[in-house]
């Protein structure tokens, strides 16, 4: 306990003491940081048990590395970006809390999901990611909730949600957040059985996009992952790489998008 009580003290004082670019050398390493300030946006694509490579060392990182290798992806995408948004005026006036917040809801707005847009790589042109996204009670009940805003952050959150997605189907998806001092996580795991036609394509728990959130100072790190074990059925889930890889760009847009909107 001592021990876990003092990396606990270490980190938040790196988080605290040094500027933004310090800070994301710290958890990126020097050689990946400085990739990153460069080209702005990075991929990594990676199958099987392969290790992520774009995963800043934070502590999640212990629990998101072996569950992804745990699924023995057929395919795998990592993305990092580095976020500049431009800060309203009003915004210097936000606490802390506040200002993190906001940032923990826009991800539990799901609803917002509906309608966002990726490049689909097959088709050669853009397409809607989910015709629909919606909490609901539970699996067993489909019963369509609100978006869960709160007014304060648990450490820990699940919710159910229904996705409507435009090429894997209509399926339940579990979302777990986490929030720890200095970074926000988004998991989707999807919970039913995925078909292409009448065939079985991806088995429960076997698609999950995974969001990771790093604030500091007036930029945001955005991290994704999205990963699934799939059957290759007609040689479609080895064609799918790139438009798994637009997902995620697609996950950050929609990201950037709400944060901008919340932050006026």
């Amino acid at each position: 306990m001592r021990a876990f009580l003092l990396a606990m003290l270490t980190f938040l004082t790196l988080a605290h003491s040094v500027t933004p670019n310090e800070y994301f050398e710290r958890i990126l390493g020097r050689s990946l940081w400085q990739r990153l300030e460069s080209e702005i946006m990075l991929q990594h694509i990676f199958k099987g048990t392969q290790k992520l490579s774009l995963f800043p060392t934070l502590p999640i990182k212990a629990r998101i590395q072996p569950e992804a290798a745990s699924v023995e992806p057929t395919i795998g995408v990592e993305l990092l970006l580095l976020f500049n948004p431009e800060i309203p005026d009003t915004l210097a006036e936000t606490s802390e809390s506040d200002y993190h917040l906001k940032i923990y809801n826009v991800l539990r707005s799901v609803s917002t999901l509906k309608g966002i847009e990726y490049y689909s790589a097959s088709r050669k042109r853009m397409r809607v990611f989910f015709y629909d996204a919606y909490v609901i009670e539970s699996p067993d009940n489909r019963k369509r909730r609100s978006d869960p805003l709160v007014e304060s952050i648990p450490p820990y959150s699940t919710i159910y949600t229904y996705m409507k997605d435009s090429s894997l189907g209509n399926y339940v998806a579990e979302i777990r957040y986490h929030y720890h001092f200095d970074y926000f996580s988004m998991s989707i795991r999807n919970q039913t059985l995925l078909r292409l036609f009448i065939f079985p394509m991806v088995q429960p728990q076997k698609l999950n996009m995974f969001v990771l959130i790093v604030p500091s100072g007036d930029q945001l790190l955005f991290y994704g992952l999205s990963y699934v074990n799939a059957s290759n059925i007609f040689g479609i889930a080895e064609s799918k790489t790139a438009s798994f890889y637009n997902r995620l760009i697609a996950l950050f847009n929609w990201f950037s998008t709400n944060y901008k909107r919340v932050m006026q």
